[in-house]
């Protein structure tokens, strides 16, 4: 569990002005690229980390997960509580775990096979402190993350059952990244009893103002929210950037479902990026 010591203002709901788009501001937009920038830094040093170690990343270091945490990490308040899974670097990262810290993590995670033996265990202790939360009334909310391939011991059906018959202020996110096996129960199929939200999740922007209303939700005591992060991606997940090139056609699919590209592109439209800015951010000139 991390609750993480970075500071953030909530910046949800803001009035329209001269400086908002979509009553998302100019600054919150950059703070959203700027974030999604340095998680895929840091995924890619958690790659070159492994390679060096010889040691299988389990998918931890592929690019396109950034948006997923930037949107929905960065506005949370340090008194909440994020569950990641084990080898989830960039909502950690977001949430301000140092990147010492994840990378010693990670690299623990991978000499162990990537072997998960504490998953149930994190799914009771998020429900435990949801309860709490509730009980005490605190407006603190507790974020889960989880994959929809997630294996039984791990499984969060149970929790997210309890969460909705118990109107928990909870969050849970699905990414849905890898292939699901034919036959096991995925969270699509289920009713919980509260909104599931189905998003983009090369979609930073879209991310963010769904997981805006779900934390306004969750703090006014109104329950649980189920977001799931679908990537509308023309290739294989398999496939983390276009490392094969044979007639420029990988290159030009992985570019239509990379997250970062994708707000690049966005921010452009807004006059708000230009390739000096994100060698800035790359070298640590622009402070979060």
């Amino acid at each position: 569990m991390t609750t993480g010591n970075k500071k953030r203002t909530v910046a949800a709901g803001l009035p329209p002005g001269k400086n908002c788009f979509s009553l998302i501001s100019k600054r919150k937009l950059l703070d959203l690229y700027c974030t999604m920038l340095k998680c895929r830094m840091i995924a890619e040093c958690a790659r070159i980390i492994l390679e060096q170690n010889k040691l299988n990343d389990g998918g931890c270091a592929a690019g396109g997960l950034e948006a997923v945490a930037a949107g929905v990490v960065i506005d949370l308040l340090p008194e909440d509580t994020i569950s990641p899974s084990p080898r989830d670097l960039m909502a950690c990262f977001v949430k301000g775990v140092p990147p010492h810290a994840l990378f010693s993590h990670l690299q623990a995670h991978a000499a162990k096979r990537g072997k998960d033996h504490a998953s149930r265990g994190r799914m009771e202790i998020a429900i435990g402190l949801a309860r709490a939360n509730k009980m005490k009334n605190n407006n603190k909310i507790v974020v889960v993350f989880c994959d929809e391939e997630c294996p039984a011991p791990g499984s969060p059906h149970k929790a997210l059952k309890v969460a909705g018959a118990e109107n928990l202020p909870m969050i849970f996110v699905s990414r849905n990244n890898l292939q699901t096996d034919v036959g096991a129960p995925t969270l699509k199929t289920q009713t919980y009893g509260f909104p599931r939200i189905t998003v983009d999740s090369n979609d930073v922007v879209a991310i963010y103002r769904v997981a805006s209303e779900a934390i306004a939700h969750a703090r006014l005591g109104h329950g649980p929210t189920l977001i799931e992060c679908k990537p509308y991606r023309v290739r294989g997940h398999s496939e983390a950037g276009p490392t094969v090139d044979r007639d420029g056609e990988a290159v030009q699919r992985w570019k239509a479902d990379n997250p970062l590209l994708n707000m690049e592109k966005y921010l452009t439209r807004k006059g708000l990026f230009s390739e000096r800015y994100k060698r800035k951010v790359a070298a640590g000139s622009v402070a979060l």
